[in-house]
């Protein structure tokens, strides 16, 4: 069982992250910066991705269970415009490729 499959958020690879935040710390002056990819996907997008790494129908096993599903959530996805003007970072992990890297555990 699993919460709700429609939640979406901004998923990145925490090494990417790590990456941009090192960029930061080597400009002059600090500054306020946003770090994310600016895509939100779904749970069932994170679904559709394991179930094709594992070869298996995993949505069909997947199924939403209302009593874990807490308050409703306002998506937010991040705008990091002034983080790749100040330091020129880029997330360099796909979508498809954090999930895969999930799945084997290579995280």
């Amino acid at each position: 069982m699993i919460g709700d499959l429609e939640a979406q958020c901004d998923w990145g690879y925490a090494g990417d992250y790590v990456d941009a935040m090192w960029m930061m710390l080597q400009c002059e002056a600090g500054a306020t910066y946003v770090v994310g990819t600016g895509q939100l996907r779904s749970v069932r997008d994170w679904v559709t991705a394991c179930s094709e790494i594992a070869q298996l129908d995993l949505g069909s096993m997947v199924r939403e269970d209302p009593s874990v599903i807490g308050r409703t959530r306002v998506p937010v996805r991040a705008d990091a415009t002034k983080s790749r003007t100040a330091t020129g970072w880029r997330p360099k992990v796909a979508f498809n490729e954090l999930v895969r890297k999930m799945y084997f555990g290579e995280v």
